[in-house]
């Protein structure tokens, strides 16, 4: 033991130390951090060498591991911003194009106190935490969710047997939540922060530690150890989902509202994840929130809706040039994408046509129909297809002042001279 070092100690190679994500970015998955680095066991040559000669007590030692682990925490943790906003943003709006789809209602919400949740978890710090593993970001599972709000309604509501421990056959909450004949109507999605949390370490010190552990009689010469865990810290934002179970089942509006209206008082009133006894895991709902996703859902429908219907437009389109020829084609392409406005003044339509017939000395016999059509769909030049220097007054001057639209008719009529 006396050979041990001071440096921290970690089972992998050095070259994946050094490379190590979580020393210069907040996007590495904390979960891992926590879950298989924590080094802070670790102890010095000083106090391994007092240990061994036996100049500390194991009060003195226990006191020194726990400072260590309070420190590892601070240091690694509430200094950082979980997760990756990119990847935790997606995971959250996938939840409520989840829920949209489904028929399914988002509830968003603040924890007013701390929240920590997975402390009975093994950890070489005795508390443990429950990280998300994909996010690496704290969480409460849907599942825990389900249980809050069971035990919710067997308190508040009429329809628990107490004698039978079943939901009172036919009641309304039997139905929400499934018998042995019948499945469930609704399933809660995991709690999930909107935006990287904010982690804080707290701190509880056992007062009669050898009463807890091994029995003896609780007294105020037992010395207290404080006791370093880590926690969420108060006004994160969060979500969670409710959607019907699968199958032909669905929610109706009164039962989707009942639903939500029991969890939010339920995880307001109870509070969710770990020592909810002392205050921890209070939440209140976020309505600001719910109204901003509700307008970005909106918004996302609008422009599914305009992309959409911009497909149906291009769809038809390409339906109505079946059977052109090549060059027909490119015209009424060029026609579309540059919006020919069909007038006198239209000089792109000119200056588009005129470069077509350059390069087209001799066009399909389609193109000329299309584009004679075309011009003469113009009021002021109706007729210039078949005559285009024709005049008008006793001075005789052109009917079709455009110079360049006649030009481009003598270059396109066959049966121009």
């Amino acid at each position: 033991m006396s050979s041990q070092t001071s440096e921290p100690f970690c089972p992998i190679y050095r070259e994946a130390m050094q490379a190590s994500p979580w020393k210069n970015s907040s996007s590495a998955h904390a979960g891992l951090l926590f879950d298989k680095f924590a080094d802070a066991w670790w102890h010095d040559e000083e106090w391994t060498f007092a240990f061994d000669k036996g100049d500390r007590s194991k009060k003195d030692r226990d006191k020194a591991d726990h400072e260590k682990e309070g420190h590892w925490l601070k240091s690694e943790f509430p200094v950082r911003f979980v997760a990756s906003e990119k990847l935790l943003a997606e995971a959250c709006s996938r939840q409520r194009a989840l829920l949209r789809g489904v028929g399914g209602k988002v509830i968003c919400l603040t924890n007013t106190d701390r929240f920590v949740t997975g402390m009975g978890r093994e950890h070489p710090l005795e508390n443990g935490f429950a990280w998300h593993h994909t996010l690496g970001v704290p969480y409460l599972p849907g599942s825990s969710l389900k249980g809050l709000l069971a035990a919710w309604l067997r308190e508040e509501a009429d329809d628990w047997d107490w004698n039978r421990h079943r939901w009172t056959p036919e009641s309304n909450t039997a139905r929400w939540f499934g018998t042995l004949g019948q499945a469930g109507k609704f399933i809660l999605l995991d709690m999930l922060p909107t935006s990287p949390p904010k982690l804080d370490v707290d701190v509880m010190t056992p007062h009669y530690g050898p009463y807890y552990q091994n029995g003896d009689i609780p007294g105020d010469w037992h010395n207290p150890v404080p006791i370093s865990f880590l926690t969420v810290a108060p006004g994160q934002s969060w979500q969670l989902g409710i959607l019907p179970a699968g199958g032909v089942r669905s929610l109706d509006e009164t039962t989707m509202n009942s639903l939500s209206d029991a969890l939010l008082a339920a995880i307001e009133v109870c509070g969710a994840g770990a020592k909810t006894a002392v205050g921890y895991g209070r939440f209140e709902n976020d309505t600001v929130a719910e109204e901003r996703f509700r307008q970005q859902q909106e918004e996302q429908q609008k422009r599914a809706d305009a992309a959409r219907q911009l497909a149906a437009k291009e769809a038809e389109f390409q339906a109505s040039m079946a059977g052109d020829s090549e060059p027909l084609q490119k015209l009424k392409k060029l026609q579309r994408d540059q919006n020919w406005t069909l007038s006198a003044g239209d000089t792109n339509m000119i200056s588009a046509l005129y470069e077509f017939a350059d390069q087209h000395p001799q066009p399909p016999p389609d193109c000329l129909d299309w584009i004679r059509e075309l011009v003469e769909s113009i009021p002021s030049y109706k007729g210039v297809w078949n005559a285009p220097d024709a005049t008008k007054g006793k001075q005789g001057k052109p009917k079709y002042g455009s110079q360049r639209v006649r030009e481009l008719v003598k270059k396109l009529n066959p049966q121009m001279p």
